[in-house]
């Protein structure tokens, strides 16, 4: 094998030169490029200090094939724009160390991409931690960590294969389909780094496309800042032991169902956060939760799925302002069905407030899709107005209160002689309008037989006949409505 312990490229001019190298041992760390180089290419190469790729500006492609990186540092991709990046059979091999420096590549056996642009991304039966900053991805990113046509069981997996990191810090793919294949994932990062010059609150890392992780065993998944703008998330029956996403958009679809699995432990999941993020739709039917589930302050354009999962006692969700269950009309079925399994789930939790919050959400689902359909009932709709379809006690008691005073000012002036503003007051006139309605409220319809506080004598008005008739009759609804709100409030403790 040729051994090189030192590479310099000459200007070739205007015209763009590509470089092979094979079977060639490097004993350097850094290969310097210039403008005029369309593509390197390794063939069966060794690099024993590692190797740092840096300023590409207008390359096809770098290729690396059957190559080994003897260095914990790795391979090294900086400041370069290209257009494919392919990393296939290679291993990156030196210091067994599991330290994890972020922002820094020092990362055993790691390839390190930062402050690149490139197309497409191939990265095929390569066993290496893998980490990218401040880059872009244009059209495909593909990890593989085995060929497609390799086929491994669990304990071939188990020793040939270590748990692996990725790391992703403001890196963008735009457009681009994320295919990962690694067997057996230490942790996965997706998160904005603290950058002065980024005027978003959420970093827009993916603004249409797939998402799709496969893996044996996820141990940590974080996303931080992100948003998956348009995306389709691809988790499906991925066995995952902590999923924490803060601050973020979880795509159009966050596939987390789980129903063809080899071990039944690989349905547990240990921790399960997604605080102060916006999920439009979300499945996490057949999963196990050893602890509570945490949603604060999560936005929810349409219910999650909990179908067949017990959820643990103790589990945070968000109020109802943070659900949209008008979001699509198409899936308002869906929609209800979802919001019933929560609120009995809840109740079989005997979590009162969050079966109360998935009751009321239940029924307005159940009020909208009612409309569409022509069936709405005006019952229904008053219902839902006075007590939140039976829930709240002090909306009927404020009905009440209010409409007493003003029957009590509409009996005065239906009495009263004379109007102006420059006349005194009729305190008696007022007292016992008040007198009366009251009544209608601790009797109502006794006017029917007896005006007797209102008029010192037993006269029949049809005025005020109908108006105490009106009076009595949403008295009693509010009184109705406060007592059965009671009811539901006490038998929820």
């Amino acid at each position: 094998m040729i051994i090189i312990k030192k590479l310099d490229f000459i200007n070739s001019g205007d015209q763009a030169s590509s470089h092979t190298f094979e079977n060639v041992i490097f004993r350097m760390d850094q290969i310097q490029c210039n403008e005029y180089i369309s593509s390197l290419v390794f063939v069966n190469c060794v690099f024993e200090q590692g190797l740092k790729v840096e300023g590409l500006s207008s390359s096809d492609y770098i290729h690396f094939d059957n190559c080994e990186f003897l260095h914990q540092t790795g391979l090294y991709i900086l400041d370069c724009k290209l257009h494919s990046l392919c990393i296939w059979d290679c291993v990156l091999s030196g210091n067994s160390d599991n330290y994890f420096k972020l922002f820094t590549g020092i990362l055993p056996e790691t390839l390190l991409i930062k402050n690149s642009n490139i197309e497409t991304v191939s990265i095929i039966n390569s066993k290496f931690n893998f980490e990218a900053q401040n880059s872009l991805f244009r059209k495909k990113f593909k990890y593989y960590a085995v060929d497609q046509k390799n086929t491994l069981n669990a304990d071939q997996q188990e020793k040939e294969f270590p748990e692996l990191y990725l790391y992703f810090g403001s890196t963008i793919f735009s457009r681009a389909k994320i295919d990962i294949r690694v067997p057996r994932i230490e942790s996965i990062t997706f998160e904005q780094l603290d950058d002065k010059n980024c005027q978003k609150k959420q970093l827009e890392i993916h603004d249409k496309g797939m998402v799709s992780i496969k893996s044996d065993r996820i141990k940590n998944f974080y996303v931080q800042n992100v948003s998956f703008t348009n995306s389709y998330i691809d988790l499906e029956n991925v066995p995952i032991h902590v999923f924490e996403a803060k601050f973020s958009r979880l795509g159009n679809h966050l596939n987390m169902a789980i129903a063809r699995l080899y071990d039944e432990n690989d349905r547990k999941i240990i921790s399960l956060e997604i605080i102060q993020s916006t999920i439009v739709e979300s499945k996490f039917s057949g999963r196990e939760f050893d602890n509570r589930l945490n949603f604060t302050k999560t936005f929810f354009h349409l219910p999650p799925i909990f179908y067949e999962t017990k959820i643990p006692e103790g589990s945070v969700f968000p109020n109802r302002r943070y659900f949209d269950f008008i979001y699509d009309e198409n899936k308002l079925v869906d929609s209800l069905n979802a919001f019933r399994y929560l609120r009995k789930a809840m109740e079989d939790r005997r979590d009162r407030d969050a079966e109360g919050q998935f009751y009321l959400l239940e029924q307005e689902t159940k009020k909208r899709l009612d409309k569409i359909e022509g069936t709405n009932s005006f019952f229904r709709m008053l219902y839902g107005f006075l007590s939140d379809y039976g829930t709240d006690y002090v909306k009927p008691l404020l009905v009440l209160f209010s409409s007493t005073i003003i029957f009590t000012i509409y009996y005065a002036i239906l009495l009263s002689p004379i109007l102006s503003w420059s006349l005194p007051f009729d305190w008696d006139l007022i007292g016992r309008s008040l007198h009366f309605s009251v009544k209608q409220v601790v009797l109502p319809f006794w006017s029917i037989k007896d005006l007797t506080p209102l008029f010192g004598k037993d006269i029949q008005t049809s005025g005020v006949l109908f108006l105490s008739f009106v009076q009595s009759l949403i008295s009693g609804i509010s009184i109705t409505l406060a007592i059965l709100a009671l009811r539901w409030k006490f038998k929820r403790g």
